[in-house]
């Protein structure tokens, strides 16, 4: 999924079902300023998720529609950003609504259907309850995670964020799909930059995940 062979017409719809919640994707439980630049430079793999959200913390309104909520400058830097990830890690729902594109990157689906992990072609699909799966991600110096918010909430809980970019856009939605679905333990983490993308008010943030509790 080159951002730079989309066709214009596709990108939002693309875009926007990436980064849609969606519940059943698992089992519970189980800097904007160059931090692009420094990924791998510890040799290890960098996990970033990248979320668009409500200033009310909602990521979609609903599961079975694609929303155009977002900004056109938001979108523009989700594109940047993906096209320099060396793998994808998505839901199955996330995965279903934009295969076409994700069949040409390494993506990761993960779900809870799969007995055993199964391979077609660069996308691997498996169940993270059965399989591990830092093993699998290890030979890519950076990752992206996009969703939906039980994806969030198991690499959150599983300790494979190191980062996040999370748009605010100027809306409130009061109802909808939550940023980590079902609620998540506490984690401290620290604001690394803040960014003003357009006179509407969106506020592009971007976040270290700190390993200790508060």
């Amino acid at each position: 999924m080159s951002p730079q062979r989309l066709r214009r017409r596709e990108a939002p719809r693309l875009y926007h079902a990436l980064r849609d919640s969606f519940h059943g994707d698992l089992v519970d439980g189980a800097s904007a300023r160059g931090g692009l630049e420094t990924l791998g430079a510890l040799g290890k793999t960098r996990f970033i998720a990248f979320v668009a959200a409500s200033i009310d913390g909602r990521i979609s309104l609903s599961e079975k529609t694609v929303p155009r909520w977002t900004s056109k400058e938001d979108w523009r830097f989700f594109q940047h950003s993906l096209a320099r990830m060396e793998a994808v890690v998505v839901g199955r729902n996330t995965y279903a609504a934009v295969a076409g594109r994700l069949r040409k990157r390494n993506t990761f689906v993960l779900s809870n259907g799969p007995k055993t992990m199964v391979r077609r072609g660069s996308v691997t699909f498996l169940n993270p309850a059965k399989v591990a799966l830092t093993p699998l991600l290890a030979k890519y110096k950076s990752v992206a995670v996009l969703g939906g918010g039980a994806v969030y909430r198991f690499m959150l809980e599983s300790e494979l964020l190191d980062e996040m970019f999370v748009t605010l856009e100027p809306l409130i939605f009061g109802r909808g799909k939550e940023m980590f679905v079902g609620g998540t333990r506490t984690t401290r983490v620290t604001l690394l930059s803040i960014k003003r993308l357009n006179r509407a008010g969106t506020l592009l943030l971007h976040y270290q995940i700190n390993r200790w509790r508060p």
